[in-house]
């Protein structure tokens, strides 16, 4: 067994994943440079390099972000201290989440100094209060150091801008007065640098060989750089690796970089050209080195993916200590190894520890129970397969089986996805553990039930899968049992006061749920909703497939599957919704082939909850006849929907969109033939002529005036090459 499979096997039976996995599928980098001095450059960044990455890497599921503070903002960010240490808080983010690279520094001639410290040390504040005593106005003690009088809101104001030149020169004053009297420190000597050397020096610290972080310096033409800005590109040349630096030359001009200019156009094309291939290099080398792990068998990889990322999820939470709980829970467990026994339900308020003792109970299993132990655990709503109460229950299905050794690693033949089978096959894997038990233990933890989708299907009950007698040696222990519907939301409990702060009103929140939806999406859909004209559209169609196709320039990837949807939705845009996604042939087979059939009945499901929609109605009456089969086979999804909804369209209802009016003859038509391959129409008329038609065109290809009579019948032959027409005198070739 190599050394991916004993990952693999080790992920799915609960043992906590190594702490780089799941391995980061995105690529941020942090823009940093002076603010005024590289703004074309920035642009091209943000507008060229950034779409052709995520280009390369589309395919791969790898998103690509550049993060620039200072595009587009109409004041300089980094004057508010607040903001510009956030800043280094961001670049730390992009080094832990980044694959390849995480930070990118522009340096160029200009070298200003850093921004207002919020805090200075006793000693340091002294020195340089006693060669500048202004500094006294706008620092105050706050226990063994001094920290700036203005707090976050008011470096937030306006005035802020006029102050805040006044502070910092004052230091900058003293700390050159200081360094001239050798009484300087290191805290002083940082006054000093630019907010690009010290966002350098911290990206430097998280990733001390530089390998992740590329400067590009420009040089003008015949031009000697300044001291401070010579200094800061040698420093760069001794930390950084000498691949990752891009050095460019480029002729000044007046006004800065111009990309109407030619030789400036060469310029920014080249620099977009190196910045391109040093990330791609350093991404490829990162996913090399780091590869994300994937089963060959299409179940074994989706139990694997979500359990890692619900073991990942699992960690970040501490373990809750020893109490009484903890003692009850190590109780019942011991007593079910030898004996039937119920699931184990927790119920508690908010944030009142109960997936802190559901970390402790998967952190001390195998050790209170003394055998070898498989753990599952699932964190309802964290994942979009762990969202709704059917697609837990077929991955829990997926799972429990193939630890039990009845599944392979291959779906049964008789598989189903559909609500009541899944129910049956929960039963059946429990019946065959309790009568042939496994030598190991098996726990399943359940957290958050209550965050669980249940959606209106009228087989079985949201949790009636849950079983009341377990086998022995086999353990549930769900947590928060309620009931109620709630949407997908964040973690983490300050999204009530995020809500009411920022979407007050629900105009504002669907706004922003349809802008999130159009990045998904091709921009000119709009564009083509507004150029066409109401006569281009059908006035009655029976079913969403005869309408023209409006997702042929989408490629439908994860994220439009889990994502895009449900923002359309939030948005309330009922139209691009059935365009986009749950009428959409290309979004329905992606989310069958991507992840299950039954996850895209609960997609329909939720849609449905909202909207009264025929099309929609359709579809997932369609998809549900259909789950069986799609089950085995998604690729017969087209098969499923002709044959479902062939009946539902009339005769020749939405033909007239495909009537075409070809005129040429004088006098009615006698005969017509079609060519081989339907390439060609031939007609023959009583004006005694024959047209040739071109069926592609619908346009006039040849006509033909040899007859002296009424054409009566034709056709082709010899391969479309002559005409065999019959008149009523004779027959010509």
């Amino acid at each position: 067994m190599n050394l991916e499979v004993e990952l693999i096997a080790g992920v799915i039976k609960g043992g906590p994943p190594p702490k780089h996995l799941p391995a980061p599928r995105l690529i941020k980098i942090f823009i940093a440079g002076e603010r005024n001095e590289f703004s074309e450059e920035r642009k091209q960044l943000l507008e060229v390099v950034g779409p052709e990455l995520q280009s390369i890497y589309d395919d791969m599921g790898i998103e690509v972000l550049l993060v620039d503070m200072h595009y587009a903002t109409n004041v300089n960010p980094d004057r508010n201290p607040f903001l510009a240490e956030e800043f280094l808080d961001e670049i730390q983010a992009a080094h832990k989440h980044s694959r390849g690279c995480f930070f990118l520094l522009l340096i160029g001639d200009e070298y200003s100094s850093g921004w207002v410290p919020l805090k200075l040390a006793a000693g340091t504040y002294e020195i340089l209060s006693s060669l500048s005593p202004d500094l006294d106005e706008h620092y105050e003690r706050g226990g063994d150091c001094y920290v700036l009088k203005a707090g976050r809101l008011e470096t937030a104001k306006d005035s802020w801008h006029s102050t805040e030149p006044t502070i910092r020169e004052a230091l900058k004053k003293a700390a050159e007065s200081a360094i001239s009297e050798k009484r300087d420190n290191e805290e002083i000597r940082s006054i000093l640098k630019s907010i690009a050397e010290t966002q350098l020096e911290h990206a430097l610290k998280l990733d001390e060989s530089g390998v992740g972080v590329i400067a590009v310096t420009r040089s003008w033409k015949g031009r000697k750089c300044p001291k401070a800005a010579a200094a800061f590109k040698s420093l760069v040349n001794d930390r950084l690796p000498s691949d990752n630096v891009i050095n460019v030359e480029v002729e000044q001009r007046p006004g800065g970089i111009n990309p109407d200019n030619r030789s400036h156009k060469g310029y920014l094309a080249h620099l977009c050209r190196l910045v391109v291939n040093r990330v791609q290099t350093l991404v490829n080398d990162s996913i090399e080195a780091d590869p994300e792990i994937k089963s060959k068998k299409k179940v074994v990889q989706e139990i694997y993916a979500e359990s890692l990322m619900h073991l990942a999820l699992l960690r970040e939470i501490e373990p809750c200590g020893d109490n009484e709980h903890v003692r009850r829970i190590k109780e019942i467990l011991i007593a079910g190894k030898s004996q039937k026994h119920g699931p184990i339900l927790i119920k508690g308020g908010k944030y009142s520890g109960k997936s802190s003792l559901l970390s402790r109970i998967y952190t001390d299993a195998s050790s209170w129970l003394d055998s070898p132990t498989f753990r599952i655990v699932r964190l309802c709503s964290s994942t979009p397969r762990s969202a709704y109460s059917l697609e837990l229950l077929r991955v829990l299905c997926q799972h429990v089986g193939f630890l039990s050794g009845l599944l392979d690693g291959n779906l049964p033949k008789d598989a189903s996805f559909d609500p009541l089978y899944l129910n049956n096959w929960l039963g059946q894997i429990m019946r065959r553990i309790e009568e042939e038990p496994i030598k190991e233990q098996l726990v399943i933890l359940i957290d958050d039930l209550h965050r669980l989708h249940p959606l209106d299907c009228d087989i079985v009950a949201a949790l009636s899968w849950l079983p009341l007698n377990l086998p022995p040696g086999m353990f549930i222990q769900p947590v928060r049992v309620m009931s109620g519907r709630l949407l997908f939301s964040w973690r983490h409990p300050i999204r009530d006061l995020a809500r009411k702060r920022y979407f007050a009103e629900q105009k504002i929140l669907k706004s922003y749920h349809g802008e999130l939806a159009n990045l998904f999406f091709s921009e000119d859909f709009d564009e083509k909703d507004e150029k066409s004209s109401p006569e281009e559209e059908t006035p009655k169609k029976e079913t969403p497939f005869q309408s023209r196709p409006r997702s042929q320039d989408t490629a439908y990837n994860m994220r439009h599957v889990e994502e895009a949807w449900l923002h359309l939705l939030r948005a309330g845009d009922v139209e691009k919704l059935k365009k986009l996604a749950v009428c959409a042939f290309d979004f329905l087979l992606a989310a069958v082939q991507m992840i299950s059939v039954s996850y895209l009945r609960c997609v329909l499901e939720h849609s449905r909850k909202y909207l009264l929609e025929r099309d929609l109605e359709l579809v997932y009456y369609t998809v549900r006849k259909s789950s069986d089969i799609l089950t085995r086979d998604p690729l017969q999804l087209g098969a499923q929907l002709i044959c479902w909804l062939r009946p539902v369209a009339e005769d020749g209802g939405d033909l007239v969109r495909n009537y075409f009016h070809l005129v040429g003859h004088s006098n009615p038509i006698s005969c017509l033939a079609v060519t081989q391959h339907s390439q060609y129409l031939l007609t023959g008329s009583e004006d005694t002529s024959i047209i040739v038609w071109d069926m592609k065109e619908f346009s006039l290809k040849l006509r033909i005036h040899e007859h002296i009579a009424p054409v009566l019948c034709l056709t082709s032959a010899l391969k479309n090459s002559v005409i065999v027409r019959y008149g009523i005198f004779h027959c010509t070739l």
